[in-house]
């Protein structure tokens, strides 16, 4: 692992949107200017599960290799079925957006349901646990910073560029789609080898 594959995996799970970013990019159509409360209750989110990633990890290093084993396949398998649900994703029309949770509460609490972001801290800190802290800190940190980055080029195309947004926001979706399922695909055949050799 390193800081440019985890920013590109980053920006990849990000991109297709989630429930969280679905509602921040929903609360800046219907409002027409950045949503600051949203995307904070989002970032705020993110780092409490970053944080609690880290709290956690203790928990596993008397066995770290099982759970890196077994979180690297948590993590390909959700990889891999978000990959295909966005592939599967029909093409959404600009009235067919929710109306947003736009505060921060509303935004934290919808992002704070979504219990993969925590797979995938945790999946990333075990990985590189062998580390100094500050390098797992890098690397985690470049996996949120390149969602974060995801989340502002969505909300700027929003802003400057609907028509772009919803003409080829869906192919863009797609190409994402198909890269989380070969990148899903291929871990989950990494792990699967080790379990097999390992018998």
């Amino acid at each position: 692992m390193n800081p440019i594959n985890l920013f590109f995996l980053g920006v990849l799970a990000t991109l297709p949107m989630g429930p969280a970013g679905f509602n921040v990019a929903s609360s800046c159509v219907k409002k027409q200017e950045f949503p600051k409360r949203a995307f904070t209750g989002f970032l705020v989110a993110e780092m409490v599960y970053l944080m609690l990633a880290f709290m956690l990890k203790d928990l596993f290093l008397a066995e770290i290799v099982f759970w890196k084993l077994v979180t690297s396949i948590i993590a390909g398998l959700f990889i891999t079925l978000f990959g295909v649900y966005i592939i599967q994703k029909k093409k959404r029309k600009d009235s067919e957006l929710p109306t947003p949770a736009s505060g921060f509460k509303k935004s934290f609490l919808i992002t704070l349901s979504n219990p993969s972001i925590l797979i995938l801290h945790l999946t990333i800190i075990l990985q590189v646990q062998h580390l100094q802290a500050m390098s797992q800190v890098t690397l985690v940190g470049s996996f949120l910073l390149g969602g974060v980055c995801a989340l502002l080029f969505i909300i700027a195309v929003l802003l400057y560029q609907k028509k772009f947004f919803f003409e080829y926001g869906a192919r863009i979706e797609k190409i994402c789609g198909w890269l989380l399922f070969f990148m899903g695909s291929g871990l989950l055949i990494i792990q699967i080898q080790k379990v097999i050799a390992g018998v």
